[in-house]
């Protein structure tokens, strides 16, 4: 038989993944930054834990959230979150404002990390599904190594500003496209 097709809502979920992720580089960046704003190497451990405490005690109220209210909401929610930490990250001067800001970027990851699953599961049928969790894991990983690549050169030769606004702007870019995307399941 013919694979069952994914549909318009899914494809246009996957060009909003895209977008997004080519501006989500690796969260090393935010410990370099730390470092440049004058945190030591030792404290680093320190702020790393802080982020993924915010990360791991948040997760399920994240996840429940997004039943609640829709995966697409919570989604878009979450990259907003993104795109106004990666803002500030380009102008913050003050260590305890850093601190702040990242625990704050931890909330991202407690709305995007079980709704994307999630809303792949509800746009397409389900015997397309394994399908569609391959495409969509597939292109966050094509899409992952040349966002570090990027994000890395526009931090080594013009700071991390740059980098910081560039992946707020794709940021606000992939939320605009998923806005278009109808959570409505297929038949």
């Amino acid at each position: 038989t013919a694979p069952t097709r994914l549909g318009p809502a899914y494809r246009r979920f996957l060009l909003a993944i895209f977008v997004f992720t080519l501006g989500n580089s690796s969260d090393l960046f935010l410990m370099w930054h730390a470092q440049r704003l004058g945190f030591r190497v030792h404290t680093l451990p320190l702020l790393w834990m802080g982020l993924n405490a915010v990360r791991a005690l948040g997760a399920t109220a994240g996840g429940g959230w997004s039943d609640r209210v829709g995966r697409r909401r919570a989604i878009v929610l979450g990259w907003t979150i993104y795109a106004s930490v990666y803002f500030a990250m380009a102008y913050v001067r003050v260590p305890s404002i850093f601190v702040l800001l990242l625990l704050v970027y931890g909330l991202y990851y407690n709305l995007i990390e079980g709704a994307y699953g999630a809303l792949v599961a509800d746009l397409v049928p389900a015997r397309a599904r394994g399908r569609a969790y391959g495409l969509f894991h597939g292109l966050v990983g094509a899409a992952t190594l040349p966002a570090s690549f990027a994000a890395g050169a526009l931090y080594a030769y013009t700071g991390p500003k740059a980098m910081f606004l560039a992946g707020a702007a794709l940021a606000v870019g992939g939320a605009l496209l998923l806005m278009t995307v109808s959570e409505a399941r297929p038949r």
